[in-house]
């Protein structure tokens, strides 16, 4: 199958999993933990059509003797909405490596005894993503020509005071659960149930396309990842 867009040109985006130090103890200033699911983190059946006090759109609620709830956002839950539960599985020594783990909603966490361990998606806050590189465009503090993943990190490091600030703006906040690597070469085990290779695997829209599609994806501006020659290439649909 190819894809073509529908006049003018389409933009063609890359995702990984990032490598984060961590520990398995909030000391030494590793103080920015992963979280796992909390137990009462529910799936909502129809977002179109949420239960009472649930906005229209949201993919989760906190379930409660009460009833149903939405769940803290993201400056919320950073704040300590969910601290004394437990949920914690490492702590890295920079919010920003978590927030873009957050981003890419998977990452190898790397400990100092030498041991790797894997986490990948388990489910999301509910609240709408919000990208903090738009932001930084739209308020002029990045020129869309320069805007990139890099762009973004340099921003937040040279505006420490301002950093959290932006971060809590994306009030999207994804929690994780442990996963093997049994196989240092591909990724993680995604949407469509198999592991991610690299170069290899793309992520659709499931309304669109359906997982195991082929799809030719060209882009003449864009280096391949193994030879110096433009990318062009035969994807598989495995993700979303």
């Amino acid at each position: 199958m190819e894809v073509r867009p529908d006049g003018g040109s389409g933009l063609v985006t890359g995702y990984y999993e990032p490598e984060v130090a961590v520990s398995d103890k909030p000391e030494s200033g590793y103080q920015f933990p992963f979280l796992r699911k909390p137990e009462n983190l529910i799936k909502v059946p129809d977002p179109d059509n949420p239960p009472a006090g649930i906005p229209p759109g949201f993919a989760f609620m906190l379930a409660g003797a009460d009833g149903m709830a939405c769940c803290p956002d993201r400056q919320a839950i950073e704040s300590g909405a969910f601290d004394g539960l437990g949920l914690e599985i490492a702590w890295a020594n920079s919010r920003v490596d978590v927030f873009f783990a957050h981003v890419q909603g998977c990452a190898r966490l790397c400990f100092p005894d030498g041991r790797v361990e894997r986490i990948t998606y388990a489910a999301k806050s509910g609240h709408l993503f919000t990208g903090i590189g738009g932001l930084l465009v739209k308020r002029g503090e990045i020129s869309p020509d320069l805007m990139s993943m890099a762009a973004i990190r340099q921003w937040l490091a040279a505006n420490p005071e301002r950093a959290d600030r932006l971060m809590w703006e994306n009030r999207s906040f994804i929690f994780f659960g442990k996963a093997a690597v049994e196989n240092d070469y591909l990724g993680p085990v995604a949407a469509a149930k198999v592991p991610l290779e690299p170069g290899r695997s793309l992520a659709v829209d499931r309304l669109i396309h359906t997982f195991g599609t082929p799809i030719f994806v060209s882009a003449p501006g864009l280096q391949d990842f193994d030879e110096p020659r433009p990318f062009a290439r035969l994807m598989i649909a495995q993700d979303t």
